[in-house]
Formats: structure tokens, C-alpha cells, sequence
């Protein structure tokens, strides 16, 4: 069974349901974050999360970006450009280099 789980908008969904990742279709970000702890409470090995998501729920993405669990990847939705994954991945990069 594929481990992978995306929790993505209707349209990025859509284009995901073809494949044999699990599918969370979520309509805004004040749902994404219930959504998301439910995924990672489940058995998923990997977890992508579209950008206009994460960016409603930025301020917990790095509890679920830590530590055990599930891997949890920013990933660009449809029409959707606004680099929120290269920019918690600086983030990231400054606090290891202590910057």
C-alpha cells in the first residue's frame, strides 16, 4: 500500500486522483490544519501539503516538519507561485548555520 498523502485545493486534487496517492481535498485553510493532524495521526510515511495551504497554516507547519512522524513537503499548488517551500527551506538552512 502507497504511504503517500496529499492535502491539496480542488483543482491540484483533481490532478492527483489519478494517481495512487490518498487524495485530502480541502476548500480553505481553516480546514487544512484539522485535516493535516488527522494525516499525520494516520499511517502516512509522507505527507505534501499544497503552498496555498501551508501558507493559512504556516505558523504550525514546523511542529509537523520535526521530529517523528511523517514527513511533511510544501509543494506548489495550480497556479499557485508563491514560494513558500523555498522560503521555510531558507529558513531552515539559517537556523542550521545559525544566522
Amino acid at each position: 500500500m502507497n504511504k503517500i498523502a496529499i492535502l491539496a485545493d480542488r483543482i491540484t486534487a483533481e490532478i492527483f486522483r489519478v494517481t495512487d496517492i490518498h487524495v485530502v481535498e480541502v476548500e480553505d485553510g481553516q480546514n487544512s490544519l484539522s485535516s493535516l493532524e488527522e494525516l499525520v495521526h494516520g499511517d502516512w510515511e509522507i505527507i505534501f501539503i499544497t503552498e496555498n495551504l501551508a501558507r493559512d497554516i504556516a505558523d504550525a507547519l514546523p511542529r509537523y516538519q520535526q521530529g517523528e512522524g511523517p514527513i511533511v513537503v510544501v509543494i506548489p499548488g495550480v497556479g499557485t507561485r508563491k514560494h513558500l517551500g523555498a522560503e521555510m527551506m531558507q529558513a531552515i538552512e539559517k537556523s542550521v548555520i545559525g544566522m
